[in-house]
């Protein structure tokens, strides 16, 4: 099963607006929200977004080494 858009969104914004809180207190607060995810998937969205962000990275320095 997939996480709906909105809620990965809203993981993602809770982690950018509280840096040190940990996956556990990201899920309490969905819960008070009344937005379903499961415990487990909010490491793994989170893993997810770093890699992505570590690889859209690499390609532009990448894309920077070319150019020069």
């Amino acid at each position: 099963m997939t996480m709906p858009d909105d809620v990965v969104s809203r993981i993602l914004q809770m982690r950018l607006e509280h840096l040190v809180r940990g996956c556990l207190r990201l899920f309490s607060q969905l819960q008070l929200e009344d937005i379903s995810a499961s415990s487990p998937a909010i490491p793994n969205i989170l893993i997810k977004a770093l890699h992505r962000a570590m690889s859209a990275t690499a390609a532009s320095l990448q894309k920077d080494r070319c150019l020069a």
